[in-house]
């Protein structure tokens, strides 16, 4: 069963940087910290984390509103 094994937790706190090239377009990068708990976890769990990607699609748009005059 799930609940009866070795359980473990992760937790991984960081801070994120995003920069808009174009209107549809952002490219990102991040450092993090992962923290690793419990019974299951281990040493290659924990450490330092970095990430860089771009994300391509609409932003700052609101879905679902009307504008009232």
């Amino acid at each position: 069963m799930f609940w009866d094994g070795p359980k473990s937790l992760g937790i991984q706190p960081g801070v994120q940087l995003e920069l808009n090239v174009l209107k549809h377009v952002r490219v990102f990068t991040g450092a993090h910290y992962r923290f690793a708990l419990g019974e299951n976890s281990t040493d290659e769990m924990r450490g330092f984390v970095g990430s860089l990607g771009l994300k391509i699609g609409l932003f700052d748009r609101a879905w679902g509103t009307k504008n009232k005059k």
